[in-house]
């Protein structure tokens, strides 16, 4: 569903669900916590081609969806 995100919480990075989730068009953030704790995000990608000044718009745009799933 747009603008919704998931979250998954490992002491790993789930590297090979990140590049299976790629081919299905989702975008992926891994923030790595501490050594024992490591939170990945995923969303979906719309359809649109995107440039380069585009990019830097949704960067901001994912750290916004970012603080939205804070605690």
């Amino acid at each position: 569903m747009p603008g919704q995100a998931l979250k998954i919480i490992n002491s790993f990075e789930p590297t090979p669900l990140i590049l299976l989730l790629e081919k299905q068009g989702f975008e992926s953030y891994v923030d790595v916590v501490n050594d024992h704790l490591i939170e990945t995000y995923f969303y979906k990608k719309d359809n649109a081609k995107v440039s380069i000044g585009e990019a830097e718009d949704r960067r901001e745009d994912w750290d916004q969806c970012l603080q939205r799933f804070q605690n």
